[in-house]
């Protein structure tokens, strides 16, 4: 302790000293600025580093038009005979494409019960969801189980031996 400090510390202090001590006490160092100067950075970069993925998060990613608005796609039809299915990915969620009764149809494979992905089943011809025993006939529609709602249909469009899925 400086030696002033301490003889105004036992002896009570004049008005000098206590010019003096106020001036020791309010010195503002280069080292004492400099580390409010890195302190505050770094802590402005921590909340920024945390505020991005919250944003990100709660911030929907921008789609145009009902899926996507653009049409993609997912096979050639020779890839899907008669009584068959493909499950494709449109905009990240899962899709069933079925081939039945001379038609190509297409399916959210999202069970609307729990949100299980669905499965076709060959040889009953129905789509499946093994979580709960959810059935859907061909046209998407509840046959039995829980699910509460038909699967959402998907655009879809067979061109030139070529299966589209989406609006145009």
């Amino acid at each position: 302790m400086n030696k002033k400090v301490e003889h105004v510390a036992k002896n009570g202090a004049s008005d000098s000293e206590e010019e003096i001590l106020r001036e020791l006490l309010e010195v503002d160092t280069p080292r004492r600025r400099a580390l409010e100067v890195i302190i505050g950075g770094a802590l402005a970069a921590l909340g920024v580093g945390m505020a991005i993925p919250v944003v990100g998060y709660v911030r929907a990613p921008e789609r145009t038009g009902e899926h996507g608005g653009t049409r993609v796609q997912v096979a050639e039809l020779a890839e899907l005979p008669p009584g068959s299915a493909l499950k494709v990915a449109l905009d990240d969620r899962p899709v069933l494409v079925l081939n039945v009764d001379g038609e190509v149809r297409a399916f959210s494979a999202i069970c609307t019960h729990l949100g299980c992905i669905v499965l076709w089943d060959d040889t009953g011809q129905f789509i499946h969801c093994p979580c709960h025993d959810g059935r859907f006939d061909t046209n998407g529609q509840v046959i039995s189980g829980p699910p509460p709602a038909p699967l959402p249909a998907i655009p879809v469009a067979v061109e030139d031996g070529r299966v589209y899925l989406g609006r145009a």
